[in-house]
């Protein structure tokens, strides 16, 4: 029980770490101080500017990444699939992050002898770049940390501390990653990540060796679990059920009559086979299975988006 409730505050405040330092009004910024960059060759090239950051440097873009919480059973959280950074957009990508971080030590050098408006506006255009494009990289690769956080199953490390080491492994990764070595960030992060959790082992196993826990055997049977993945689940099913009832998947007349009759229980106690369902709508077999899949979809994206608001 004592350890069910301690992984699920974990949780939260895994969410509330990422959540400080990836968002929001309080998120890491760029130091007002010269910042640390990884220098490359091609910064001192005149032409660098227009290559990263002009009119015909294409965009990249990254979606926010959302680790979603575990429903039932004893599963690890997850997360939707997000597309990954090529080798050239991942170079590109850290290129313009550490050229925005030397453009910026070098007008902050200049801001000590001179405070021009156009000076300052530099200072704040190439802090924002460095700060818009530290957080593609970060969100590019934060999936990495609940599958290295996998490799740790059968230790005494919860879920959710692991989950705050390797977002703050990501972000220390990014600030030394060095592309010019011609490596895949993943290689260099995971390491990273892998370290800071053994750290976190070795941490753990001597603080059980300092303060060992009593058996108790007044706890060793206990409902929580079943009772806390019960109320996940039927918070789930209300979500569904939300969503349908307000239509919130935006699903047309024929999407939304066929989810309908393919999760209803018919007098049998059983479900409806597509064969079933085609014969009353007037469909091919595989025209209702393709509409049913579409309309899932649907639903699945409007889950989403409520668990991430």
């Amino acid at each position: 029980m004592i350890g069910t409730v301690s992984e699920n505050s974990s949780r939260k405040r895994s969410a509330r770490n990422a959540r400080t330092l990836l968002t929001g009004k309080n998120a890491a910024v760029i130091p007002s101080e010269r910042p640390d960059y990884v220098f490359h060759k091609a910064f001192a090239c005149p032409d660098t500017e227009q290559s990263l950051w002009g009119s015909d440097s294409p965009e990249i873009p990254v979606s926010h990444y959302a680790l979603m919480p575990a429903i039932g059973g004893d599963k690890f959280p997850v997360a939707g699939k997000l597309p990954r950074l090529s080798a050239d957009q991942e170079k590109t990508l850290f290129l313009r992050y550490n050229y925005a971080k030397y453009r910026l030590a070098n007008l902050l050098q200049k801001r000590n002898t001179s405070r021009s408006i156009k000076l300052r506006r530099e200072v704040d255009q190439w802090r924002l770049r460095a700060q818009q494009t530290r957080e593609k990289l970060v969100h590019a690769n934060l999936a990495l940390v609940p599958s290295m956080a996998k490799r740790m199953r059968g230790t005494d490390l919860e879920f959710g501390e692991l989950v705050s080491e390797g977002h703050l492994a990501i972000l220390r990764s990014v600030e030394k990653f060095d592309v010019s070595r011609g490596f895949k960030f993943s290689t260099y992060a995971c390491r990273a990540i892998l370290a800071g959790f053994r750290r976190m082992a070795g941490k753990a196993r001597k603080n059980s060796a300092r303060f060992p826990v009593a058996f108790a055997p007044e706890m060793e049977r206990s409902d929580f679990d079943e009772q806390y993945h019960a109320r996940q689940y039927q918070d789930a099913v209300d979500m569904v059920r939300e969503v349908l009832h307000r239509n919130l998947a935006n699903l047309n007349e024929m999407e939304f009559r066929l989810i309908q009759e393919r999760f209803s229980i018919t007098k049998s106690g059983k479900r409806p086979t597509l064969g079933q369902i085609s014969k009353g709508v007037n469909l091919s077999v595989e025209r209702v299975r393709q509409i049913i899949k579409e309309a899932l979809s649907k639903i699945k994206v409007s889950l989403e988006d409520r668990l991430t608001a």
